[in-house]
């Protein structure tokens, strides 16, 4: 679009050699005015035959003619079969309906409303028949749409979740502050339901950022007390697992789980609280746009771990030395998997630095107790995308140990592939994650030169080195055997590099997953 606002008219010949035949200030870009222009024999823009108005005329002189009062005028003028125009307007909620003449002037027939209040008609196509006008509305997202989008199913190219947090933005959830319920129209029940709303998107950006390999895209955060004063009369209702017919979603006979709290709050809010951890090992670790990290920056990391896990409630910490002898309800256990797996990521980028290893090693065997309380009450076939990749990653902490015999390392390794295989039945994805460490086991051991510090310029062979991300490689989504690597695209901004993934040769690495 030109300054000041211009309608350039073009002629194209039989070769598509294009020659520029007139220049126009032919569009309105304020919105509050909308032009009919003749055709001239050449085929240009011609003189403006009329003019409309979408506000008082005596207010046109004071009305804002910037781009941004296109919400108060036209968006487009349709005319159909019969000579009759439609400009739909945006800040009325309204079609406006013209006689076009002969000449070009036109005639107000009409000024038809929505049937609702801010359907927003912002285009509108005649049938052909002329009997019918299509309308496309820009309705405003309503919290019920976000969190329709934000509960879909999960598979590989959904983008629902997308679709959630990009209707959270535009609902301005990020800014759900303490003092919302003092809006006129905002109840302390709409406050409420902001709030969980914008915490639920954050949490499952990140949570789809670790399997998928992309960049966090909700990374605003309201005040931390948002969390911490919701409204937790949900926190000591009971919670029992699903029996119905057939379905049992426990190895107990119903009615043998042990009475349990479901504290659903506290762990909504202790998790959303550790995925803006989450966030910043992204962005900082993870991300090719990152500065390298410092070791400072690495122990502010692990400080926060510690802080949050201390600061976690006891009845969220569960010791994987000293655990129940029933598992407590899924979604407790799942926040200990994801602590432990985060761990793993802060750490594993460092893994030739001893102590670091030894962390990955540790909080991999925490997970796999984890695991084995879980299926022992509830089995393992419904573990979830987010458990699906905690035992991805912890996989990849073993990896080495496990190739070259050790012991412990492999019984913790048939522990997360068992799993992974039976948690892929419901969950798809998982089988992506089951291949890479399958392949990753087929490969030569590595001996990790460990040292005690940082060091980023040397990086050892990569081979047998599983990416952080199961969907992180050039190729993409797809099987990687079915590509064409002659067409393939490695400039991938929207994923996530990993060190040492970053380093790596990207022709070694297609050669590794070809082979």
């Amino acid at each position: 679009m030109s300054e000041p606002p211009r309608i350039f008219s073009w002629a194209v010949d039989e070769k598509f050699q294009f020659t520029h035949l007139d220049t126009v200030n032919a569009f309105s870009a304020g919105g509050p005015g909308a032009r009919v222009h003749a055709i001239n024999d050449d085929g240009g823009i011609g003189e403006q035959v009329t003019e409309m108005f979408y506000v008082p005329t005596q207010d046109v002189p004071a009305v804002d003619k910037t781009r941004q009062a296109v919400l108060y005028g036209a968006h487009g003028f349709d005319v159909n079969v019969n000579r009759k125009g439609f400009v739909p307007h945006l800040g009325w909620d309204a079609i406006f309906m013209y006689d076009l003449a002969e000449n070009g002037t036109v005639n107000l027939l009409s000024i038809n409303l929505s049937p609702t209040p801010g359907d927003g008609p912002r285009n509108s196509l005649p049938s052909e028949d002329g009997r019918l006008l299509y309308i496309v509305c820009i309705a405003k997202p309503q919290c019920n749409q976000v969190e329709a989008e934000l509960t879909s199913t999960y598979d590989a190219d959904n983008g629902a979740h997308g679709i959630a947090f990009r209707m959270a933005s535009d609902l301005g959830l990020q800014h759900s502050g303490q003092d919302i319920s003092g809006i006129k129209g905002t109840s302390p029940l709409d406050a409420e339901v902001r709030r969980r709303l914008f915490w639920s998107c954050y949490f499952w950006d990140k949570a789809i950022s670790l399997y998928t390999g992309r960049l966090p895209a909700v990374v605003e955060l309201p005040p931390l007390g948002t969390l911490d004063n919701l409204d937790d009369s949900d926190e000591i209702k009971l919670w029992s697992p699903y029996h119905e017919d057939s379905l049992n979603l426990a190895n107990l006979p119903p009615g043998q789980y042990p009475p349990a709290r479901s504290h659903a709050v506290s762990c909504f809010i202790n998790s959303c609280k550790l995925s803006i951890i989450i966030n910043d090992i992204i962005f900082q670790v993870y991300s090719r746009r990152s500065r390298p990290i410092t070791e400072t920056a690495l122990e502010d990391i692990k400080e926060r771990l510690d802080i949050w896990r201390a600061q976690s409630p006891p009845h969220l910490r569960y010791d994987p030395e000293r655990l129940p002898r029933i598992c407590p309800p899924p979604h407790l256990i799942s926040q200990n998997l994801l602590y432990f797996t985060t761990i793993i990521l802060a750490h594993r980028p460092f893994w030739s630095v001893a102590g670091y290893y030894q962390e990955c090693i540790s909080a991999a065997k925490s997970i796999q107790k984890l695991l084995l309380l879980l299926e022992s009450t509830f089995g393992l076939e419904n573990i979830t995308y987010l458990m699906g990749y905690c035992i991805y990653t912890g996989a990849s902490a073993v990896l080495e140990e496990a190739k070259k015999g050790d012991d412990a390392a492999n019984a913790v390794m048939k522990t997360f592939l068992r799993a992974l295989n039976t948690g892929m039945r419901r969950c798809p994805l998982l089988e992506r994650s089951l291949n890479i460490i399958i392949k990753g086991l087929k490969s030569a051991p590595i001996q990790p030169a460990l040292r005690g510090d940082i060091d980023r310029t040397e990086t050892p062979p990569l081979n047998s080195y599983i990416p952080a991300f199961p969907y992180l490689d050039p190729l993409g989504f797809n099987d990687m055997d079915s590509h064409n690597l002659e067409e393939a695209s490695f400039d991938a901004m929207a994923m996530l590099d990993c060190f040492p993934e970053l380093q790596t040769d990207i022709g070694e690495l297609i050669s590794t997953n070809l082979a």
